[in-house]
């Protein structure tokens, strides 16, 4: 799975829609698990700050209040940092009323976020900046 996962994170925007596509024809399940592998929560910190606030603006503050659970300090700051002031507060108060969360809960929430980060990159409204491997020149 994970050399497929690879080969289509190398390929550019339209080859690795193409992919996608073709392989959501044959096998849908299969197609979703390497959706999932492409992007995960933790990606939020490589989209542009105008990209997060529009992926920031679509979501429920509950649902991210519980996404952020346990998230690393670079993920909660990128998503803090993008939030308006009211929708920060918000988001701090579902904060301090959360008591502990399932796993499983914390990763519906994730989810949820990386769907509608697929979201509005199908739809053209963000864009998701692959890791291109570093370029080095072997010299003889």
């Amino acid at each position: 799975m994970q050399p497929l996962v690879d080969i289509i994170k190398r390929a550019d925007a339209t080859i690795e829609r193409d992919l996608l596509s073709a392989l959501e024809e044959r096998d849908q399940e299969l197609a979703e698990q390497v959706k999932s592998r492409m992007l995960g929560f933790d990606d939020i910190v490589t989209l542009e700050e105008r990209d997060v606030q529009q992926v920031l603006r679509s979501l429920d503050p509950a649902m991210l209040a519980i996404a952020m659970k346990g998230a690393s300090p670079a993920v909660a700051e990128t998503i803090r940092s993008n939030m308006s002031e009211r929708n920060r507060t918000l988001l701090e108060e579902e904060t301090s009323l959360l008591g502990r969360v399932l796993k499983g809960q914390v990763d519906e929430a994730r989810s949820q976020v990386v769907r509608a980060i697929r979201d509005l990159e199908a739809s053209g409204a963000i864009t998701v900046h692959r890791a291109v491997e570093e370029e080095v020149e072997y010299v003889d």
